[in-house]
């Protein structure tokens, strides 16, 4: 799980990418780094609505939830507010509590 929308990756992929398409010794995995990245998670909080959809786009919107930075003063409020403005409509339940339910029921809990 990455915090801040995955803070600089997505942003980085593109040359993350191209590194392991040009730099054979640099190759340490199978899959290039755009498509590893789809199977991490991150959170929407970005506070930007064209950052938002570049995350969604670069990482599997299944895989993102909603963020808040509580208890921090710079937090978003309410939490996701950004989703309105950033993401498909088709998108709000999954990003506001359907992906977050789907993970956390994947924790085992001990």
């Amino acid at each position: 799980m990455l915090a801040h929308a995955g803070g600089t990756l997505p942003w980085l992929l593109p040359r993350m990418d191209r590194l392991w398409d040009v730099a054979e010794p640099a190759r340490t995995t199978r899959a290039r780094p755009s498509e590893l990245a789809r199977k991490l998670y991150c959170d929407t909080l970005t506070f930007d609505a064209a950052n938002l959809a570049l995350v969604l786009e670069r990482f599997d919107p299944e895989h993102v939830v909603t963020g808040s930075d509580y208890p921090f003063t710079v937090r978003e409020v309410p939490p996701g507010a950004v989703i309105a403005d950033g993401a498909p409509a088709h998108l709000h339940e999954s990003l506001r509590s359907a992906n977050a339910r789907r993970l956390l029921d994947g924790v085992k809990h001990t």
